[in-house]
């Protein structure tokens, strides 16, 4: 199901979009503006991705998914990754 969520990039620049995060394929998706369904093309200049109550970030080939951060140390985030 398609989310509104917000992608912030390396570059500092971010952007508003329709986002979803397809398990299987370990591949967060977008609808772009003609309504079709993409997969991110460069997922190495995404800082993170929120969408939801999580964020998202890329890391050696896969999306992790944040699970928690530390309150008291908010340098600390716990995260998991989700392969089939």
């Amino acid at each position: 199901m398609f989310t509104d969520g917000t992608v912030v990039l390396r570059n500092g620049i971010v952007y508003a979009a329709q986002l979803n995060y397809n398990v299987l394929g370990d591949e967060m998706q977008f609808i772009n503006e003609k309504g079709d369904t993409l997969g991110i093309a460069d997922p190495l200049t995404i800082n993170f991705i929120s969408l939801q109550d999580h964020k998202f970030y890329y890391e050696k080939d896969h999306y992790l998914q944040t699970i928690s951060t530390e309150k008291d140390n908010p340098d600390v985030t716990l995260a998991c990754s989700r392969q089939f």
